[in-house]
């Protein structure tokens, strides 16, 4: 913690007669304390809705030197306590990177993302913080090619559930991006839930000091907003049996006594829980490693 911050902490505790902390998630909070999540600050009182209105824009007010850019929340850790916006969360990062025709490719981006903020790392980069599309990232770079008449492609962060999780979300955008380099991997699109065994691989080759000690937190890393509990047995298991039959439609049908239709019923259902169409390769892939971690205890 800077000076700055210590300072500021220091005068809340004289305020507010008890001990504040600086937390990274509300699970460390207990009965009687109250969680500041847009500060990732832990107050040891139950605070009135007065008050922490009152505190909330008491420290933004004293934190806010110059107001900070969304370009800023991408490249400086501690830039999201002094920013001033209102986001609406859950949040994920779209980086569009795109060869020539900067005002046609924001020109698009504007019409697709009406009320979507975005940030410009470069002339060649927009990035947009998307909280609500039906738009798939496949369709923006048809739209952006088509419109903006240059060559796109499109790479999907994780979730963000809190402003404190832009920086790394933007951070596991460049791994992404790595590792299609890596793996040689000419693509137009790229996301976080298409890339998790690579990622696995990779933190697994090249872990952090704390991951050394505790491999476990590797795998939270990686898999903390992917596990998803199926909770239907049916459909658990005509998912292992289409495993067996090598994704194979008519003999997983046969196999599981059940006419065609029914099945491709069940693999949509499943798609729909999970998010993961195990019909394609990599969503398979996908789909089975989180079956393992949620089910291997």
């Amino acid at each position: 913690m800077d000076k700055v911050r210590r300072k500021q902490h220091e005068e809340l505790e004289a305020i507010l007669g008890c001990a504040v902390w600086e937390v990274e998630s509300p699970e460390q909070k207990i009965a009687g304390q109250t969680y500041m999540p847009e500060l990732n600050l832990l107050v040891d009182k139950s605070l009135s809705e007065v008050e922490y209105k009152l505190i909330s824009k008491w420290l933004r007010n004293d934190m806010t030197v110059e107001e900070v850019t969304e370009h800023q929340l991408l490249i400086d850790e501690h830039a999201y306590r002094r920013y001033n916006r209102t986001l609406k969360f859950p949040i994920r990062l779209w980086s569009v990177q795109f060869r020539d025709n900067f005002e046609e490719v924001e020109a698009v981006l504007k019409s697709a993302f009406e009320e979507d903020i975005t940030a410009v790392p470069s002339h060649s980069e927009i990035v947009v913080f998307v909280s609500n599309t039906e738009i798939l990232p496949g369709d923006l770079v048809e739209m952006i090619e088509a419109e903006a008449l240059t060559s796109a492609r499109v790479v999907v962060g994780n979730k963000c559930t809190q402003i404190s999780e832009i920086y790394k979300s933007y951070q596991q955008l460049s791994e992404l991006l790595s590792l299609a380099g890596q793996l040689k991997n000419s693509f137009k699109v790229a996301t976080y839930e298409s890339s998790i065994l690579p990622l696995l691989i990779q933190r697994l080759k090249h872990p952090d000091t704390a991951q050394v000690n505790n491999p476990a937190l590797i795998l939270d890393s990686v898999m903390r907003h992917q596990l998803k509990s199926v909770g239907d047995d049916e459909l658990e298991q005509t998912a292992i049996v289409f495993f067996e039959n090598n994704l194979n439609i008519s003999e997983t049908a046969n196999k599981l006594y059940i006419h065609r239709n029914t099945l491709i019923y069940r693999l949509n259902k499943l798609e729909a829980i999970t998010g993961y169409d195990i019909r394609k390769f990599n969503d398979a892939i996908n789909y089975y490693l989180n079956f393992l971690v949620d089910k291997i205890q």
